[in-house]
Parts: C-alpha cells; structure tokens; sequence
C-alpha cells in the first residue's frame, strides 16, 4: 500500500465529493486517466496495487464488489 501524493491529483473519495447512482449505490472508477464518467481515482501510473475503503460512523457496510473493464480510448 503506497499513499499517492492527494495534493497533486484525484485519489480518494469521500461523503462530501461521491456522486451517487440514481439508484444509491456508489460507482467508483480508477484508470490512467479521467474517462468523464465520475467519482474518478488516479491510478497516478500504477497499473496494479491495493484498494482500501473504510467506513467511518457508518449505519451499515455494505461488501463493495469490483471489476475490470476495457476503457477505449478515443
């Protein structure tokens, strides 16, 4: 686990930045780059490592799930 530099780019999200679904569920996408589809992590030029969530006073805490897509760069 390496904490990236969170001053010089977009690498977390909180309860204040998160923009839900419409349905309450969060999306959380990290890429290379910002691919405009929101609540965006900078993988800051790693192509692998460790993603941490915690949940802080939370109500409830829900099993995240995950999965790798292709993103096409055009």
């Amino acid at each position: 686990m390496e904490s990236l530099d969170y001053h010089r780019t977009d690498i977390h999200i909180n309860n204040h930045t998160a923009e839900l679904n419409d349905d309450g569920t969060l999306t959380i996408v990290v890429a290379a780059k910002d691919p405009g589809y929101g609540n965006w992590i900078d993988a800051d030029g790693h192509r692998e490592g460790t993603f941490a969530m915690r949940w802080i006073k939370a109500d409830s805490h829900p099993v995240p799930t995950s999965k790798v897509v292709k993103v096409i760069d055009e």
